[in-house]
C-alpha cells in the first residue's frame, strides 16, 4: 500500500491534482491511499472533494475532529 497525505489549502488546483492522483493510482501496482487533510478555511476545498472523488469512481470518507 502506498500512502500519501496532502494537506490542502487554497484549493485552486485542487481538480488536476486529483486527475494526476487518478493516472498514478493506474501506474503503480499498489493500492493507493490518499488522506487530504482540509484544515476549513473558506475555498469549499471539502465540498469540492465530496463532489469529486465519488464521479471518479474514488471512496471518499470524512472524519471530522
Amino acid at each position: 500500500m502506498v500512502s500519501l497525505v496532502i494537506p490542502l489549502y487554497k484549493g485552486g488546483k485542487l481538480a488536476a491534482a486529483v486527475e494526476e492522483l487518478v493516472k498514478l493510482a493506474g501506474r503503480i501496482s499498489s493500492v493507493l491511499e490518499v488522506v487530504f487533510v482540509v484544515d476549513g478555511s473558506p475555498d469549499r476545498c471539502h465540498a469540492q472533494l465530496e463532489q469529486r472523488l465519488p464521479r471518479l469512481g474514488l471512496n471518499a470518507a470524512t472524519a471530522v475532529t
